[in-house]
C-alpha cells in the first residue's frame, strides 16, 4: 500500500484507488483478504465513499467478492468468485 492518490490529478481518485487495490489483489492469493474499508481509508487517506467505489468498481471486473459482514475477498482467475468458507454464506 505504498502508492499515494493524487486528489488534484484528471483521473478520479476512486479510479486511482480501484488500481492500487488491484494490484494489491494480484498479489494475494484467491480467496484471500483485501484490507477493510476503514484500514483502506486510514492508508490511502481517502473517504469512505472513495473506497466503496473503488471495491465497486473491482466488483463488477469480476476481481473481487464483497461479503457484507465478513469483507473483501480476492476473486479466482477466471472473474468467479473464489472458493472461501465466508464466500459461500
Amino acid at each position: 500500500m505504498n502508492s499515494q492518490i493524487i486528489p488534484n490529478w484528471p483521473v478520479p481518485m476512486y479510479v486511482q484507488l480501484a488500481r492500487c487495490l488491484e494490484a494489491e489483489a494480484a498479489c494475494l492469493t484467491p480467496g484471500g483478504r483485501l484490507p477493510s474499508e476503514h484500514d483502506l481509508m486510514n492508508a490511502y487517506r481517502v473517504s469512505r465513499t472513495t473506497v466503496r467505489r473503488a471495491l465497486a468498481v473491482l466488483e463488477r471486473h469480476g476481481r473481487v467478492l464483497r461479503v457484507h459482514g465478513s469483507g473483501t475477498f480476492v476473486s479466482d482467475a477466471g472473474g468467479s468468485p473464489a472458493s472461501s468458507p465466508s464466500a459461500g454464506e
